[in-house]
């Protein structure tokens, strides 16, 4: 447990840093629309998912949901110039990985990383 939330921490950290990542100015504004609407539609999918798990951590099709998203979204990430948000996502992609290993509720970070999308 103190591994997965001390990589937590890590990656919160690193999420707020992004945040003041200026995706006006990398990103085409087209495009940037086209990411800000997915984002939106992920941020349902993923406080959706996330609140399932927690009354069931063991729902596969919430699990399949959050892997899903958070994968599509590194890849979306990726393909707009954002490595630094897509290696995030990896990052959170590992950290699930880690409490479904450890057999722990990822609901704390997943809304967490659900604030940080909003």
């Amino acid at each position: 447990m103190n591994t997965v939330t001390t990589e937590t921490d890590h990656m919160m950290a690193r999420l707020s840093d992004s945040a003041a990542v200026p995706l006006a100015q990398t990103v085409d504004e087209n495009i940037l629309e086209d990411i800000l609407a997915d984002w939106g539609d992920a941020l349902v999918r993923l406080q959706s998912a996330a609140l399932i798990i927690e009354t069931d951590p063991a729902d596969a099709e919430a699990l399949g949901t959050i892997k899903r998203t958070l994968h599509t979204l590194k890849g979306d990430s990726a393909i707009c110039g954002l490595p630094e948000v897509s290696g995030i996502f990896h990052e959170i992609e590992s950290l699930l990985e880690n409490f479904i290993e450890e057999n722990i509720c990822p609901t704390d970070m997943l809304l967490k990383v659900h604030d940080w999308l909003q």
